[in-house]
């Protein structure tokens, strides 16, 4: 899954090829209006008992939270919401 999504560096072509390659898609927008617990539980039962890679790009955090990003987007997860999310996922098989 892809977690935190926005902005315009990704075009519709984007998610629907994501999509076809199974990937599911949470905005930030929808991290913001469901709450990480929601996301969180989302993904958990997404990966099941299925291995977990996890990587994170910084450009995901709002550059209120990392200034240095080279492409500063507004409307990013918090440095708490994403590490509630990463919170969210102990016990899955990283």
């Amino acid at each position: 899954s892809h977690v935190g999504t926005r902005g315009p560096l990704y075009g519709k072509q984007d998610l629907t090829d994501d999509a076809k390659m199974g990937f599911g898609i949470v905005t930030a927008a929808d991290v913001m209006r469901r709450g990480v617990d929601e996301v969180a539980d989302q993904l958990r039962q997404r990966i099941g008992d299925r291995p977990l890679y996890v990587s994170i790009d910084i450009d995901v955090l709002d550059p209120a939270h990392a200034p240095g990003t080279g492409t500063p987007e507004a409307g990013g997860l918090t440095s708490r919401e994403l590490l509630e999310i990463l919170r969210g996922l102990a016990g899955c098989r990283l």
